[in-house]
């Protein structure tokens, strides 16, 4: 009986021990899974973009990780297109404890339409290093880390003298602009650059348009459009311009639609040859100038100094570009999300970016300027140390005016709206049609056209 008694003692013990080991290590895997969060990628047009975007975040990753035992992960949704994508990334945010953070930005995802989705969780208060951020950005939902002035013109001072125009301030206007450039184009022809062009109509075309979102209606008034077609088809070939006379409507269409083209690839190697009132890039070679220590890269590598040009944002600019996060409402592990967000905006992290290796090298991130206005001693001191303090001083001139601009609410954070994206490709195609036509349309036939495009797009607004 004693012996009988004694097993069975030792089997409870054994499996006394076995149990709480099990215990123990479900417990273990709670609190790890406690300690997870992930980001939600969207899709980008710009794949450069998502490269910059996606290093910078793997760089901050390990470092949060390391101090906070957090694992963080990227998830990706593999798509074919910006609906596919909508559709699968509404499908993952709807399922309870999702993607802990959604990352936004002003090329991919609209903050804005996830907002008023309730997707967001409200941070009010919850993030500490938001106190620390450009007033004007703060908000109780979306948390931009990073911002970028794509729209802006580096003029040279030397060639608006020559050409007897008085220099520009930052609040130039378009029609500033405009004339600038019409009297370099009077006595230095160039060649027509797709690029600068299509940013130049859209803009000016953008100013015949209203669009109401609430009534779901867009109004243009087609006199001054038509009007405005016609001056930039006579303007276009005229002697302002050099261009291949035996092109056609097709060469042109190439031209500006199609990448790959050898249309735009002569025109691109052609213009590089010539000489400009301002600097111009590709996108892709394109640095934010809101990082104020972008300066120095810039000058070194165009063999100028800080006093020959003018940085100047483009006329009547009313946003800029940003990256930043929402926090997902039904995400997983929403409060070691917004530690990472915390951890994202401190002053190391922002400096860590902001900052180059030494004075010789080039922008880590070239996209991305700093939204803290707390490290700017810390800037101030490796410009000093650089003996770059000229160049400093001059892009904290531009960025504190880019910065009180968005204090006083009139640049805001440039948001994509699928409807704007829409228009400006319609805008661009019929400018094109009509510019670049081979033989003139009438009055009549250009407002026919202009009718059309915006039935089509209050069809769109209405879907």
């Amino acid at each position: 009986m004693k012996k009988i008694l004694l097993v069975i003692i030792s089997l409870t013990m054994i499996f006394g021990l076995f149990g709480c080991k099990k215990s123990n290590k479900a417990s273990l895997t709670n609190e790890n899974k406690e300690k997870e969060i992930t980001i939600l990628i969207p899709q980008f047009e710009k794949e450069f973009i998502k490269d910059e975007i996606e290093k910078l975040l793997q760089e901050n990753i390990r470092k949060f990780s390391q101090e906070t035992g957090t694992k963080v992960s990227l998830e990706t949704v593999n798509v074919k297109g910006n609906d596919d994508y909508i559709k699968k990334r509404n499908l993952k945010l709807l399922t309870d404890r999702g993607p802990t953070l959604i990352l936004v930005t002003s090329w991919s995802d609209s903050a804005q339409s996830l907002i008023e989705q309730g997707v967001a969780f409200n941070i009010k208060g919850k993030i500490p290093n938001q106190q620390n951020i450009i007033k004007g950005l703060k908000d109780e939902y979306l948390i931009p880390f990073a911002l970028c002035d794509y729209d802006v013109r580096i003029l040279k001072r030397e060639i608006l003298k020559e050409i007897g125009v008085q220099e520009p301030d930052y609040d130039w206007s378009i029609d500033d602009y405009i004339k600038i450039k019409n009297e370099w184009l009077n006595k230095n022809p160039e060649y027509v650059d797709f690029l600068e062009l299509s940013l130049d109509f859209l803009y000016k075309m953008n100013t015949y348009k209203k669009v109401d979102l609430e009534q779901k209606k867009i109004k243009y008034n087609i006199e001054a459009l038509r009007e405005f077609l016609k001056d930039s088809r006579q303007k276009i070939f005229s002697s302002k311009y050099v261009q291949d006379k035996n092109y056609s409507y097709d060469d042109w269409y190439s031209l500006f639609f199609n990448e790959n083209s050898p249309e735009r690839s002569k025109i691109i190697e052609l213009n590089r040859k010539k000489e400009k009132v301002y600097f111009e890039y590709m996108f892709h070679d394109f640095q934010t100038y809101l990082n104020p220590l972008s300066i120095k890269p810039f000058l070194h590598k165009e063999n100028i100094e800080a006093n020959d040009i003018l940085i100047n944002p483009y006329p009547d600019i009313a946003s800029v570009y940003y990256t930043g996060f929402l926090v997902n409402r039904k995400g997983k592990n929403i409060e070691e999300g917004v530690k990472f967000i915390n951890y994202l905006i401190s002053d190391d992290a922002q400096r860590d970016f902001t900052i180059r290796e030494n004075r010789r090298t080039y922008l880590k991130y070239p996209h991305m300027a700093p939204v803290v206005t707390t490290i700017n001693d810390d800037l101030l001191k490796f410009a000093q140390e650089n003996n770059e303090e000229d160049e400093f001083q001059k892009g904290m001139e531009y960025r504190n005016f880019i910065i009180d601009k968005i204090n006083d609410g009139d640049i805001r954070l440039k948001h994509r709206n699928e409807f704007e994206v829409y228009c400006s490709q319609r805008f661009l195609k019929i400018l094109v049609e009509i510019v670049f036509a081979d033989e003139d349309f009438s009055d009549q036939e250009i407002d026919n056209k202009l009718k059309k495009l915006k039935n089509e797009l209050n069809l769109y607004l209405n879907e």
